[in-house]
């Protein structure tokens, strides 16, 4: 079980509902939500709020709490202008890319003879750039979809067939 407080009240405000409706929506007991909210919330549960909520940024919050996948962008990147991110995301491209030749070359070589400590840091802090790169260019496809209000789960369901298609993705 997680405790998942502000998220969940985060949730609420996001969508102007009150924590009665949501347990109607729910169909779980109002003070069972409420000893959810405070002690920890059990990822069944959990769910059965996403899905009623449809909510992008609660879905990625609960594959971080839950599933340790990338967190979400709640920080104040997320509360910037698309031309903004755009900005950022040059930023970090361009932090990235000063690591990619020597990086890149470094990969290659790691297969024909053992690299030392500093070259495989560099490796590492090559792939953290790219990070970098990755939570900002996703917080573009989170502001983009928000303007839709479309969440983030259907358009990964949407793009499935297709990522299958090109072996990106297995199917199953």
């Amino acid at each position: 079980m997680e405790v998942l407080t502000n998220e969940i009240n985060d949730l609420l405000k996001r969508q102007d509902i009150k924590q009665k409706e949501l347990a109607i929506d729910t169909e779980i007991p109002e003070t069972t939500l409420s000893g959810y909210i405070k002690q920890g919330i059990p990822f069944e549960k959990a769910l059965k709020i996403l899905d009623v909520s449809g909510d992008s940024l609660f879905t990625s919050q609960l594959a971080y709490n839950f599933l340790g996948f990338i967190k979400s962008m709640d920080g104040k990147l997320a509360n910037t202008t698309a031309a903004e991110l755009d900005i950022f995301q040059k930023i970090e491209s361009d932090e990235r890319k000063e690591h990619k030749k020597r990086a890149e070359r470094l990969i290659v070589e790691n297969k024909v003879r053992e690299l030392d400590l500093e070259e495989l840091n560099e490796i590492e802090q090559y792939g953290l750039e790219f990070l970098d790169e990755i939570i900002v260019e996703l917080a573009i496809v989170y502001k983009i979809f928000g303007a839709v209000n479309l969440d983030i789960r259907e358009a990964v369901e949407t793009k499935m067939p297709e990522w299958i298609s090109k072996n990106y993705m297995k199917e199953g």
